[in-house]
């Protein structure tokens, strides 16, 4: 199940950075796209951190799923506003851009991994 996941994943998170690539290079925003880029891959580890705390409460009862979800939502969102906030007072990044691929990215892998968490409790 989380190799299966990690593969798609990785695939999703490759479409988003030449997403992220083309866009920048046809609106001519060369400049900050290493930090988009950068921003892309950490909302990709976040989530896929995020994945696997809540795939491994899928073993154990009912109530220690829930935890887990909602410590791994939680870890991606402590860790996600950390990064946003560092990076919006520590650099000279246009906000707009960086904003927009972060969450793009974020909302996109998120959406995957909800979707991956409801496929593996249906019963086989």
């Amino acid at each position: 199940m989380i190799k299966r996941y990690i593969t798609i994943h990785f695939l999703l998170t490759v479409f988003i950075l030449i997403s992220v690539g083309v866009s920048h290079w046809l609106a001519k925003m060369m400049s900050d796209l290493p930090i988009n880029i950068a921003s892309v891959v950490w909302a990709s580890i976040l989530t896929a951190l995020a994945f696997i705390i809540s795939a491994r409460g899928l073993n154990g009862t009912p109530g220690q799923f829930s935890n887990a979800v909602l410590g791994g939502m939680m870890f991606k969102l402590l860790f996600s506003l950390g990064f946003i906030t560092l990076v919006l007072f520590l650099s000279t990044v246009e906000r707009k851009s960086f904003i927009a691929s972060y969450f793009t990215a974020f909302f996109l892998l998120s959406g995957f991994e909800v979707y991956s968490l409801m496929n593996n409790l249906r019963p086989k």
